[in-house]
């Protein structure tokens, strides 16, 4: 998650640069939604929700998967 002075264009790039360093070994990213609306991953990256929001003692937490294949085949990589 980025704070709000970080993101932009900046955060775009990190995300992108990232994702392409994990996925020399991973097949397969799980992240976290929290109730700040910021936290959520970008559609267009390929990240698609991964069952019910999950009750936690900081708030619900949504769960977004995002895997090889989706990230390949996405608009946010074939732009990059």
């Amino acid at each position: 998650m980025f704070t709000p002075s970080g993101l932009g264009l900046e955060a775009n790039a990190v995300l992108k640069h990232s994702l392409r360093t994990l996925f020399y070994t991973a097949h397969l990213i799980l992240v976290t939604e929290t109730e700040n609306p910021r936290s959520r991953p970008p559609l267009s990256f390929g990240f698609r929700p991964s069952g019910e929001p999950t009750a936690t003692t900081i708030g619900p937490l949504k769960t977004w998967v995002l895997t090889r294949t989706a990230w390949e085949r996405s608009p946010a990589y074939r732009r990059a």
